[in-house]
């Protein structure tokens, strides 16, 4: 069974939820000049399952999501275009904003 660690803030009435691929809490990704840490502080607030996941996808204003697994679950559910995907270390990582959503506009 597929799980994510994920964690969600509300700022500036918009809801930030951050998530990974659950082997990949605690990983430092680098790539080049580029150094991704994926901290507990960040991604580790709870530990969902595809549904749960789905459910925090949906209700993200901006979603920071790292991993295959979530990356490819956005995908599918069309919130993001495949060309949008970017990689560090050959680990998929992807950035959503939803504008017109609600307070991020």
């Amino acid at each position: 069974m597929a799980r994510f660690y994920a964690k969600t803030v509300t700022w500036n009435n918009a809801v930030l939820t951050n998530i990974c691929d659950e082997e990949l809490l605690g990983a430092t990704l680098r790539d080049g000049g580029l150094s991704l840490t994926l901290s507990p502080e960040y991604f580790g607030e709870v530990l969902v399952d595809e549904k749960g996941a789905m459910r925090l996808l949906e209700r993200g204003d901006i979603l920071d999501l790292v991993g295959e697994r979530i990356v490819g679950l956005a995908l599918k559910a069309g919130l993001a275009h495949p060309g949008a995907v970017r990689s560090v270390q050959r680990v998929p990582m992807l950035m959503i904003y939803k504008f017109g959503k609600g307070a991020v506009q």
